[in-house]
Parts: structure tokens; C-alpha cells; sequence
């Protein structure tokens, strides 16, 4: 596995009158995600563990949509929220949102 990875959560569903986003909350860990079980070989070598460090969301305004993204300080160890290029602390806990759509994780 990649030092880093990305996974594209698909909010989308096409279903032959219209486009729509899927507005469903799907949990993620923040901290170990932990995906040896998944790798086939089972080496000495890196850990195939991940911990959250950025999260990309996307919100429905009106006719439009608008991102924003949660970013984790690697100095001070706080998460971030950044939109229109404010940004402002937020809680651990409020990272796992209906409108996380991708997600960047790097090895432990």
C-alpha cells in the first residue's frame, strides 16, 4: 500500500431521471485505520496502519456546491477547518460529517 491514501467516498447516484448526492453519513476512523487484514502478503515490513490527516467536504448551497476541508496541524497536532480561506479549530469529534467526500490518510 501507497504512504499515503486517498479514498473518494462516491456521494453520487445516477438514476436515470436525475443526478443526485447522497446525503448519508459513513463513518470513518480518525486514528488506526488498519487494513493488513486486507493485504495479501503479510510481511515484515511497514505497518499497513493509516491515521486521518485532511478531509475534503462538499455541501450543497442552493443551486451550487461549496468545499471546504479539515486539515490536522502536524506541528500542534489540532485539526483545522479551512473555507473560503478562513481557517479555525474543530473538535476531533466533529470530523465524521454527511458531507465528507474525500479522505487522505497516511501510514503510521
Amino acid at each position: 500500500l501507497p504512504n499515503v491514501l486517498v479514498i473518494n467516498l462516491h456521494r453520487f447516484t445516477d438514476d436515470k431521471h436525475q443526478v443526485g448526492r447522497l446525503k448519508i453519513r459513513i463513518e470513518f476512523p480518525v486514528k488506526d485505520l488498519d487494513l493488513t487484514q486486507l493485504c495479501m502478503s503479510k510481511s515484515e515490513g511497514p505497518t499497513e496502519v493509516f491515521d486521518l490527516h485532511a478531509i475534503i467536504n462538499y455541501h450543497d448551497v442552493s443551486s451550487a456546491g461549496k468545499y471546504s476541508t479539515y486539515v490536522k496541524n502536524k506541528q500542534d497536532g489540532n485539526w483545522y477547518t479551512i473555507t473560503n480561506g478562513t481557517a479555525s479549530e474543530v473538535a476531533e469529534s466533529q470530523l465524521v460529517t454527511n458531507s465528507a467526500y474525500v479522505l487522505f490518510y497516511t501510514r503510521c
